[in-house]
């Protein structure tokens, strides 16, 4: 499809003398999504155009669009001369109030059958109140007429089969509108079912009406010059971005303990406030971010100087304290004082862009109402290790080791951890696992596997045998313990101080020495790693010493 990119010298507003105007709808077909915003599609029909000078003008566009960022791309046949973008209200289009009147129809439709309902719940409330007036005057007849007829059989007015007959009467009578009132009241209620229904039909007929357009102020029109050399028809479509829409990955990681298997279901948080819905959007997500800068900020030239301090002082002491004085003894400010403005944390891929195309169009609503969408599966090997660090805790936590054979990055975003099926926690900061990168993922602490770090001896100063004044002596005992009855890899970490300077001096001792020292570079940070069988524990003796000048003190602070 031919793509045309349009200079900010072509978005002036279509020339009034233009042979014929027409008044367009479009449709959203596609959508590339960033993080911090997405590039949309919209397709139009174009009728029957004559030869000749045309102007399209498309008025359906969400108010948010980035003019600057406008693109026309079809329209085999026609060659666009000038484009236009006008910010205004805008009366309904013909599909919107055509749209908006089908669902009123059925709205007033769905209205009519209910008070059709209505009516007939009242009639039948009615047969009830009928039928208990006839119970009523039928037991008041019965209970005016009992002595009468007994006077009548005592007399022999009233023959005993005649008196029968009248009994059967009434009780068929009473029988009758018990049963009629009983039939009645069992119509109300599965009139008052199918009210219910109609009820839910309504609101979601009126949900239908409030999203099938927009308000009248949050739409623009797009409005396009074209020349036609001969007749043409066809499609033609538009594509701009828009800062309203978003995505982020999301993780769902289940973890098989005895197979050390990872099936990874990789997800997208996806939301867009356009304003309107987009349905059956064909989706890309994209780590691009085309809104960032493109370049660098600008590296300075740092010049080096000297200057006599005792003569600034001298100056300073003597000028007035006046503002202005006093700026003009400060010295030249090196390069280094101009601070470049710090961004916020975002997504950074390095250079790498990944996309990802979702194998589904897509409906999602127009008001930052989050949809989650599948992207794909993985099912992938993974190491176990159990990591212990009792310095800090003494639980001992599973970590699953695993590498990235794809072709793209896993992005970051959040993550939750499923081990053998139970739920174990989630992470907000699951962090960018490259192409061909490894990492550890954590999945909780493992029930009966502990650790603990023994303090044996903490000597400093004057206060034992084995110190002077400029001693610090530290001895430990690191022990993990296995009761989980399966056998588990371990990692046993810890740490002594370091030094940077020639006076502090640091010794280190461990037995069994240590496998792995500065421990992903960080200094002072040890690792043993060892198996450890069920019912089984592991002992480890570690101990520093610190030895400095009399004349100076001792500080301990984390390096980060």
């Amino acid at each position: 499809m031919r793509s045309l990119y349009l200079s900010a010298s072509m978005l002036v507003m279509a020339s009034a003398a233009m042979a014929d105007t027409y008044a367009l709808q479009s449709a959203v077909s596609a959508a590339t999504v960033y993080p911090d915003g997405a590039t949309v599609k919209r397709l139009i029909t174009l009728p029957e155009m004559p030869a000749g000078e045309h102007t399209l003008q498309i008025t359906d566009i969400p108010r948010g669009m980035l003019a600057d960022s406008l693109r026309i791309f079809g329209g085999e046949g026609l060659v666009i001369t000038a484009t236009g973008f006008r910010d205004e209200r805008l009366p309904p289009d013909d599909r919107e109030i055509a749209a908006r009147k089908e669902i009123e129809d059925r709205i007033e439709a769905k209205r009519d059958e209910m008070r059709v309902k209505y009516d007939e719940k009242a009639r039948a409330e009615l047969e009830v109140e009928a039928a208990q007036a006839r119970i009523a005057f039928l037991e008041a007849m019965t209970d005016g007429q009992a002595g009468g007829a007994a006077n009548g059989l005592e007399s022999g007015a009233i023959s005993t089969a005649t008196l029968q007959e009248m009994l059967g009467m009434v009780g068929a009578e009473t029988l009758k509108a018990l049963n009629d009132a009983h039939d009645a009241r069992n119509r109300m209620k599965d009139i008052d079912r199918e009210i219910d229904v109609m009820q839910a039909d309504l609101q979601r007929l009126q949900q239908e009406l409030d999203a099938v357009s927009l308000p009248l102020a949050d739409r623009v029109i797009v409005s396009i010059d074209v020349t036609a050399a001969e007749p043409v028809s066809g499609e033609i479509g538009i594509s701009y971005q828009i800062d309203a829409a978003g995505w982020m990955p999301v993780y769902e990681m289940f973890l098989d303990t005895d197979a050390a298997k990872l099936r990874m279901e990789r997800k997208a948080v996806l939301r867009q406030g356009s304003g309107e819905m987009w349905d059956n959007v064909a989706v890309t997500l994209s780590t691009a971010r085309p809104r960032m800068q493109l370049t660098p900020g600008e590296l300075l030239s740092e010049r080096a100087y000297l200057y006599d301090p005792a003569t600034v002082l001298g100056y300073a002491r003597s000028a007035a304290p006046e503002a202005d004085s006093i700026a003009m003894l400060e010295a030249p400010a090196p390069a280094m004082a101009v601070k470049a403005e710090m961004a916020s944390a975002t997504i950074e891929m390095q250079g790498l862009t990944a996309t990802y195309v979702l194998p589904k169009p897509v409906r999602l609503d127009g008001d930052y109402q989050e949809g989650l969408f599948s992207i794909d599966t993985q099912n992938l090997p993974v190491e176990l290790t159990a990591r212990a660090v009792p310095l800090l805790d003494e639980n001992v936590f599973l970590f699953a080791g695993l590498r990235n054979d794809s072709t793209s990055p896993y992005l970051p975003g959040k993550a939750s951890f499923y081990r053998d099926g139970a739920f174990v926690g989630a992470s907000g900061g699951f962090d960018m696992i490259a192409a061909g990168q490894s990492a550890d993922l954590a999945f909780g602490a493992i029930d009966g596997l502990t650790t603990e770090r023994i303090t044996l001896l903490r000597e400093s100063g004057e206060s034992g045998l084995l110190t002077t004044s400029n001693d610090k002596v530290e001895q430990y005992e690191l022990r993990v313990n296995n009761a989980t009855g399966r056998a588990w890899d371990v990692v046993l970490m810890d740490r002594a101080p370091f030094s940077e300077e020639e006076d502090l001096e640091i010794d280190v001792s461990a037995k069994p020495a240590p496998d792995v020292k500065n421990v992903d570079g960080k200094r002072g940070v040890f690792a043993w790693h060892f198996p450890l069988a069920a019912g089984a524990e592991k002992v480890v003796s570690f101990s520093y010493k610190l030895g400095w000048p009399k004349d100076k003190e001792l500080g301990l602070e984390p390096e980060y």
